[in-house]
């Protein structure tokens, strides 16, 4: 019997699961992934930072003040999904990171709840970034008010409801797209190793992104975590509990944004 040659990886091209199909390129370039349209609702509050700094890794130190934002993303218009897109909910907390090499200040990635699995499953394999499956629909709109909401197997996890949203003129919008422009995004690479007793990969990372606001506006807003059992949300319980146990000290109000945004990724990297 003949032997045939087996797959080959070629050096520098972009590879996912399962890899020896063959290169992911298709629809995209592997260098960047492109959202052509963001509406983002995000509401933010400030919290113990000797509670929340139990959550962070070792090299990340919490700032000062801490500052949760929960941010939901209606996300449309992406590159690598064939023009489609999906909706999600991202909790970061306002960190720095102090390594042995790497210094950086942004925000740390504790938790990001998606609908779809291609996005989880490139955010958790390539970028670091914590992501698990929710039942997340488009936000609702009532009232003047605006608000969205996950949930895991039916069981409500957190809800988000913003109001007395005013639209920024062109100097607001200036100083949001400043704010937004000086913050990285970072998280925690954690590969787990077969038995699940090490990690392949365990590891601070830094994702920078370009993104362009266009429109924004201020107003007020709540977030309320729903504290549950392993039965009832097997994949979460462990996240909402944690951040349900967090205080809110201080409101600090709601934004909404509409805009793209593009994910660096072949700028992307670790740090130590």
């Amino acid at each position: 019997m003949s032997k045939t040659a087996g797959f080959v990886f070629e050096k520098g091209k972009p590879y996912i699961m399962p890899a020896h199909f063959g290169s992911a390129t298709q629809g995209w370039d592997g260098e960047r992934a492109h959202y052509a349209d963001n509406t983002a609702l995000t509401v933010m509050y400030a919290t113990d930072p000797d509670r929340v700094s139990r959550l962070l890794p070792p090299g990340f130190v919490v700032a000062d003040p801490a500052v949760i934002s929960v941010s939901f993303v209606m996300c449309r218009g992406v590159d690598f999904m064939a023009g489609g897109g999906y909706n999600l909910v991202a909790v970061n907390v306002a960190a720095r990171f102090e390594g042995k090499k790497d210094a950086e200040a942004g925000t740390f990635s504790l938790i990001v709840w998606e609908n779809d699995f291609f996005p989880i499953v490139l955010g958790r394999e390539v970028l670091g970034v914590p992501k698990l499956f929710g039942e997340i629909p488009d936000m609702w709109m009532r009232d003047a008010r605006k608000g969205f909401s996950v949930s895991e197997y039916g069981t409500l996890l957190l809800e988000g409801e913003l109001w007395d949203l005013n639209q920024l003129d062109d100097e607001g919008l200036k100083g949001v797209q400043a704010e937004v422009d000086s913050q990285l995004w970072m998280g925690w690479k954690h590969v787990p190793s077969c038995d699940l007793r090490g990690a392949d990969v365990s590891a601070a990372t830094a994702l920078p992104a370009k993104t362009e606001i266009k429109e924004a506006w201020m107003g007020q807003g709540r977030i309320a975590f729903h504290e549950t059992i392993w039965e009832r949300a097997p994949l979460s319980y462990r996240a909402v509990n944690a951040l349900a146990e967090l205080p809110v000290e201080q409101s600090l109000g709601a934004i909404l944004t509409r805009g793209w945004q593009d994910l660096l990724i072949a700028q992307q990297h670790s740090m130590e």
